[in-house]
C-alpha cells in the first residue's frame, strides 16, 4: 500500500484584513521575522493553517498533517516513516519516501520554519 496517496496539502487564496495580533481559544499564532505570523486550528484531525503574510490557507490532511506536527516537534523523517509504516501497516522505506515528499511540500509552503516550536489547539 502506497500513503503517498494519503497525504495531502492544500492551498487556497485568503481574504486577510490585517494581521491578527492575538489568537482567540482554539487558534494558535506564531511569528517570525519573514512573516506575518501563522493561525492553525485543527478541524477533525485535519490542520488548518492561515499564512497571515501570504493570506493562503493550508489544509494538511490526518497524514500529512502527523508529518507536520512531528516535524515541528522535532522529530526526524526516518521516525515520522516509523510511526506511520507502523500506524498504517505499510512498508517503512515507503513511507519514508512519501514523508521526505510531504517534507519538501512542507518547506516550499514555509509552512515548517515558522510553528517549528508552537503547539496546536483543536477547535471546540
Amino acid at each position: 500500500m502506497n500513503i503517498h496517496n494519503s497525504f495531502a496539502v492544500g492551498t487556497r487564496d485568503a481574504q486577510v484584513p490585517g494581521r491578527a495580533k492575538q489568537g482567540r481559544e482554539g487558534e494558535m499564532q506564531t511569528t517570525g521575522p519573514a512573516s506575518g505570523g501563522m493561525i492553525v486550528r485543527e478541524v477533525d484531525g485535519e490542520l488548518l493553517i492561515l499564512d497571515t503574510a501570504s493570506n493562503h490557507i493550508h489544509q494538511l490532511n490526518e497524514t500529512a498533517s502527523i508529518v507536520w506536527r512531528m516535524r515541528r516537534d522535532g522529530a526526524m523523517p526516518q521516525a515520522i516513516a516509523a510511526i506511520l509504516a507502523a500506524d498504517f501497516a505499510v512498508d517503512e522505506a515507503q513511507a519514508l519516501a512519501d514523508v521526505h515528499t510531504t517534507l519538501q511540500r512542507l518547506e516550499s509552503l514555509n509552512l515548517l520554519d515558522e510553528c517549528e516550536s508552537t503547539p496546536t489547539h483543536p477547535l471546540a
